[in-house]
């Protein structure tokens, strides 16, 4: 049995993201899930300031994690980075830069893992998964989205927290899987 800390930081802020690791001390894993709300717009209407922080918060932010982790990561520990089920689902009208960051964290892994090795890294990539961040993105539109959704996905509905978590723990405790990335979406890339 292992004990679990959890410490916030800014991901977009390098001195907030070093000063989360001091204040770590040395550790095991790293388990980045941190998400904002996606840019999904057509592109002849992209508002690039809301790229930005996208790409910070989600893309610049994980290469700052990385960054800092490996001088407090025990050898042996891994890092398993959060990405998403665009770039391996049927192109969506307004899905392109988040498609293209999506995509970046396969190609991000594989090169840290032998960069890194032998800590490992390896990428989840969730299909939707309620959570708050959701109320944000539609608000009451929620429900109606999620239905849909669900209706049309294999597993025949929206993923909870509780049903993508075992997929970090594997990852963790698996030390032979490394620059992979692990789909857990009900089968919603398939659609």
């Amino acid at each position: 049995a292992g004990h679990v800390t959890g410490i916030a930081a800014d991901m977009a802020n390098e001195a907030d993201v070093s000063r989360m690791f001091e204040q770590a001390g040395a550790f095991d894993h790293l388990v980045a899930t941190a998400g904002t709300p996606p840019p999904n717009f057509p592109i002849g209407e992209t508002d690039m300031d809301f790229v930005r922080g996208f790409v910070d918060g989600k893309l610049i932010g994980s290469v700052m994690l990385a960054k800092h982790a490996v001088r407090k990561l025990s050898k042996g520990g891994s890092m398993i980075f959060t990405s998403g089920i665009n770039k391996d689902r049927p192109p969506v009208p307004g899905g392109a830069v988040v498609a293209a960051v999506a995509g970046s964290f396969s190609y991000f892994a594989r090169a840290l893992a032998l960069e890194l090795a032998p800590t490992r890294v390896n990428i989840v990539s969730p299909g939707w998964v309620d959570t708050e961040m959701w109320d944000e993105i539609v608000g009451e539109a929620k429900t109606g989205y999620f239905g849909q959704m669900g209706g049309r996905i294999p597993a025949g509905r929206i993923a909870r927290p509780v049903d993508i978590a075992p997929a970090y723990l594997y990852l963790m405790q698996n030390e032979f899987m490394t620059g992979e990335t692990v789909h857990i979406d009900g089968g919603q890339r398939l659609v």
